[in-house]
């Protein structure tokens, strides 16, 4: 049986990543060095970091080292739920918690920051301080970073994360273009090194959402149709329903805007019920009111 270290080395060296490239950001070298060679064992979520950056789903991790490490391993998963679901009062709490902790490892040093450049985003901070924190974040994990750049690097699913926040606050400081082509890399990049399609396919869909969004803005409706149709496949075949309805709607708005109201009526509806069923009224709401600005009749 392999051990941890091996693991990870085989990996490694069979995708012919440096330990360099592999532990930026996540640990030092002299660190990945004595992991890969049996002399230190990785904590669970530097070993999780490292697994995502080789593209592999984490095997099971056997155990955790000490009542701290779990604690703050519980803590980063409960900030990240309380982001996703807009809880920002738990979310600022749990960071607290978390900062409270002496001695943690980088990787949790950069979820608070990244955690509390979030809530800075969602109190409404000026859209330019956002993009220059968001850009800090990026960089204590990728080096070197620009969008023509991302499928050289190796990143984990973090890493993945912060580049779809930091596309939204180009977005949100007026640098749309530049948004865009930080989701289109990131989108490529797990198409073509994340191995993992049923546990990345949440995040993949995600960011097809407001990718889709944005180049509908600029019109580019058949566009929009097709990362859909993508996104829609996705989310099925995985069974990973959190951007559904909103990419059954960009698909319904994209075909309304190239005058195909019968077919966009279905996409719509399906839009509408989920979001019913889900109890988002005001996103109900939304379908509703488009669909009969645009004389189509859902119920």
């Amino acid at each position: 049986m392999l051990s941890i270290g091996e693991i990870i080395r085989t990996n490694r060296v069979k995708q012919k990543i440096s330990q360099e490239e592999l532990c930026f950001g996540i640990c030092s070298l002299s660190s990945i060095s004595r992991i890969e060679n049996g002399a230190q064992a990785p904590s669970r979520v530097t070993y999780e970091a490292l697994m995502e950056r080789l593209g592999q789903a984490p095997e099971i991790f056997p155990s955790f080292k000490s009542d701290k490490e779990l604690k703050a391993f519980r803590l980063k998963h409960q900030i990240n739920q309380a982001l996703r679901s807009g809880n920002l009062d738990n979310a600022e709490k749990l960071v607290n918690e978390l900062e409270s902790m002496h001695k943690l490892e980088r990787v949790y040093r950069q979820l608070i920051l990244h955690a509390r450049v979030l809530l800075a985003m969602h109190r409404g901070e000026p859209p330019d301080e956002i993009l220059e924190a968001m850009k800090n974040v990026a960089a204590m994990s990728i080096e070197d970073f620009s969008s023509d750049k991302i499928l050289s690097h190796v990143l984990s699913k973090d890493d993945l994360v912060i580049l779809e926040n930091l596309a939204s606050a180009h977005h949100d400081a007026g640098e749309k273009d530049t948004a865009i082509e930080i989701l289109y890399a990131v989108k490529k990049y797990i198409e073509m090194k994340v191995v993992d399609d049923e546990g990345v396919t949440p995040m993949y869909t995600a960011l097809l959402h407001p990718l889709t969004n944005w180049i509908g803005m600029k019109g580019q409706h058949e566009e929009v149709i097709s990362l859909c149709d993508e996104g829609i496949k996705r989310c099925i075949e995985y069974g990973a329903y959190r951007s559904f309805a909103a990419l059954l709607f960009n698909k319904g708005y994209a075909l309304v805007m190239l005058d195909k109201k019968d077919e966009a009526k279905k996409y719509l509806q399906e839009a509408y019920f989920i979001n019913r069923a889900r109890g988002e009224e005001n996103l109900c709401e939304i379908c509703l009111d488009f669909a009969e600005e645009n004389g189509i009749k859902l119920l």
